[in-house]
C-alpha cells in the first residue's frame, strides 16, 4: 500500500467489477491500483509510491557509491601522475648526470691526448735539436 494525494476526484471500476470513488485528498492505494493509468491521471505527481520511493533511494546510494569510487580511481590517477612525473624527473636527471660524465671523460681524454702530443711533439723538438747540437760538434 502507498499513501497519494488525490488532486481530482474520480471513480475507479476495476477489471472485476468493484468500484471505488475517490475524493481531494490523501488514500491509501495497493500497488495494483497505483498502477493503474486512470488512477495516475488524478494523482498528484510529487507523491510517490513506497516501491518508486526505496527504487529512487536504491538509486541514490547506487550513484552515490559510484561517486566514491569515482573519486577514488580520481585520486589514484592524480597520484599516478605525480608518481610518473617523479619517475620522469629523476630519469632525466640521471640522463643530464651521465651527459656530463660522459662530456668530462671525453674532454679530460682530450686534453690527455692533446698533453701526449705535445709532450711527443716537445720531445721530438728536444731530440732534434740534440740531434742538430751532435752534427755541429
Amino acid at each position: 500500500m502507498s499513501k497519494v494525494k488525490v488532486v481530482r476526484p474520480f471513480s475507479l471500476t476495476r477489471d472485476d467489477g468493484s468500484k471505488d470513488d475517490f475524493i481531494v485528498g490523501e488514500h491509501d492505494l495497493s500497488d495494483a491500483d497505483l498502477g493503474h493509468w486512470y488512477v495516475k491521471a488524478h494523482l498528484d505527481k510529487s507523491v510517490e509510491s513506497d516501491a518508486a520511493i526505496a527504487e529512487a533511494k536504491a538509486r541514490t546510494d547506487q550513484l552515490a557509491i559510484h561517486k566514491e569510487r569515482t573519486e577514488a580511481e580520481k585520486a589514484d590517477v592524480a597520484q599516478g601522475q605525480v608518481d610518473l612525473a617523479e619517475v620522469t624527473a629523476a630519469r632525466e636527471k640521471a640522463e643530464a648526470e651521465s651527459k656530463a660524465q660522459a662530456e668530462a671523460k671525453a674532454a679530460a681524454d682530450a686534453k690527455a691526448a692533446a698533453d701526449a702530443k705535445a709532450q711527443a711533439d716537445a720531445d721530438a723538438a728536444k731530440a732534434a735539436a740534440t740531434q742538430q747540437s751532435q752534427q755541429k760538434k
